[in-house]
């Protein structure tokens, strides 16, 4: 493992978690981002970008489990409600794994970058208006209800390779749940449906080309950034000024999903090789030549020479008429 790599997708991790902590954003809003920045995608197709979700998915799983823990601790989760989206959810995040796999990657960098935005507007939308303020012992919504917005907020989540908390908690606040239940049912759901769309995505990554390897390589620096981050992000959110905050990271946040969607610079195609017919065309006629099949690469090396149709190795008896092409037998 690199440790550059190491270090960056480390510092990756402890940056998303502290966002996190500090606003109640998804890491992955911030890790895709930061990942397709850095490591890039190669390619214009960007399908390395199917890497990054899966790595982005597995770190969901840790954080949300570390979160869902806290909150069950004091009291807050309420367990039917997580027998309504649980199920639904898995689903929906399945459904969205298996469409984001059967696409380019580009069509999931524009997707996120769209959704992002969508975000951005939104968080500046409730600096302005504040979602209703439900009361604690409000009733948990209908299930069916509760299952739609799993069933939803899964598909969304798999395509985008996002946890879902995004959409969860002011979903599930505009259903009639106070924010602290809304946070606590989040977290809960997020890390059983993440788990199942997190084994989904990495089970089909060698059909697209990669490695599973590929992509826990990036997760375990970035979990342990993010578990850091997270619990430092909790602390400062009683010292900061969040309305601002908001501000900064929505800036950023839109800044770097115009990045993503520029695509990628790549290398110039090579021109095409002469096939053995044209080459042999371009040497002197009349001489007597010797065509011997070897190994070699596209240009000449001596004797070598290789050709569209197959390497070749040519002599002939008098000088070349054309340097370069033709070499005298030894």
């Amino acid at each position: 493992m690199n440790t550059d790599h190491f270090l960056i997708d480390f510092l990756i991790g402890v940056v998303a978690g502290v966002v996190g902590g500090l606003t109640g954003l998804g890491g992955a809003i911030v890790m895709l981002p930061a990942l397709g920045l850095y490591h890039g995608y190669e390619t214009r197709d960007q399908d390395r970008h199917h890497v990054f979700m899966a790595a982005s998915m597995i770190v969901n799983i840790v954080v949300a489990l570390s979160a869902s823990v806290q909150h069950r601790r004091k009291g807050v989760v309420r367990i039917d409600l997580l027998k309504a989206m649980i199920p639904a959810m898995a689903v929906g995040m399945v459904i969205g794994v298996l469409l984001s796999s059967q696409s380019p990657g580009r069509w999931a960098v524009v997707a996120l970058a769209c959704f992002i935005w969508s975000f951005c507007v939104f968080t500046l939308f409730t600096l302005v208006k504040k979602l209703p303020q439900r009361p604690e012992d409000a009733r948990t919504p209908h299930w069916a209800l509760l299952a739609s917005i799993g069933l939803g907020t899964g598909i969304v989540g798999g395509y985008l390779g996002v946890g879902g908390g995004i959409l969860l908690v002011p979903l599930l606040q505009i259903a009639g749940l106070p924010l602290r239940h809304a946070i606590a049912g989040s977290a809960g759901v997020m890390w059983s449906s993440a788990t199942i769309g997190a084994g989904v995505k990495l089970w089909l990554l060698p059909s697209q080309g990669f490695e599973r390897m590929d992509a826990l390589e990036v997760a375990i620096p970035m979990a342990m950034g993010a578990l850091i981050g997270a619990a430092l992000g909790a602390r400062l959110s009683h010292k900061l000024k969040l309305p601002l905050l908001k501000v900064v990271i929505v800036v950023v946040l839109s800044i770097a999903a115009a990045r993503m969607v520029m695509k990628p610079k790549t290398s110039a195609a090579a021109p095409p090789a002469a096939s053995a017919t044209e080459l042999l065309g371009l040497l002197p006629q009349g001489a007597d030549f010797v065509v011997q099949p070897l190994e070699g690469g596209i240009h000449p090396v001596g004797q070598q020479f290789v050709v569209a149709d197959g390497p070749a190795d040519l002599h002939h008896d008098g000088p070349a008429e054309k340097p370069g092409l033709a070499a005298p037998r030894p």
